[in-house]
């Protein structure tokens, strides 16, 4: 369902491709808006979405909705997070 927003999202962002800590890290410094997680477990998203919620942003998987079971997840500075949401799930 989600794949083609994924892959318009992709092609339309300015990115640089990293594993997850480092591209958790540079969003978390202010120095990217939004990381996009298409595969994960609980333990790769539980910490990241509390500090991302901590300092301000937020996290929800790609319904929009907080779940950290969902195996996806979209992290933010909130700027961009429902519109990257829309996306993810436009058919």
């Amino acid at each position: 369902m989600w794949l083609g927003g994924f892959v318009k999202l992709d092609n339309d962002a300015y990115h640089g491709r990293s594993l997850g800590p480092y591209g958790f890290s540079q969003l978390f410094k202010g120095n990217t808006d939004i990381q996009v997680e298409p595969g994960g477990s609980i333990w790769d998203f539980a910490a990241p979405s509390l500090v991302c919620q901590e300092a301000g942003g937020k996290f929800s998987d790609f319904s929009g909705k907080f779940s950290l079971t969902s195996h996806c997840g979209v992290f933010s500075n909130g700027l961009l997070h429902q519109r990257v949401i829309r996306l993810l799930n436009k058919k």
